[in-house]
C-alpha cells in the first residue's frame, strides 16, 4: 500500500513567502507546484544528497538524516527531506 505524501512548511513565514510568489513570480510558483505534484507521486524522484554533504545546521535544526534535491528550471533547486512518519 502506497503511503500518503504531504507538503509541510517548517515555518509559517516560508508558507507566506511561497504564497506571495503567486503575484510576485508566478512562473517560479508554478515550477514549485509542479515539483510538489511530482514529489507527492514519488518522494524519491529527486537526487539523494550524500549524508556527508548535508549541512550540520540542517541536521541540528531540522533533525534530518535523508535529504534530496529536485532540480527546477533556471538553475534553481528544491531541497527537501524525507521523513518516515
Amino acid at each position: 500500500m502506497k503511503k500518503e505524501c504531504y507538503v509541510a512548511f517548517e515555518e509559517e513565514r516560508i508558507r507566506e513567502e511561497f504564497n506571495m510568489l503567486k503575484s510576485t513570480n508566478h512562473r517560479l510558483f508554478e515550477h514549485i507546484n509542479r515539483a510538489i505534484d511530482v514529489l507527492k507521486a514519488n518522494p524519491f524522484h529527486g537526487k539523494n544528497i550524500e549524508k556527508k554533504k548535508i549541512p550540520e545546521h540542517y541536521i541540528k535544526k531540522y533533525v534530518v538524516t535523508n535529504l534530496f534535491k529536485y532540480n527546477l528550471p533556471e538553475g534553481m533547486r528544491l531541497i527537501y527531506p524525507e521523513f518516515d512518519s
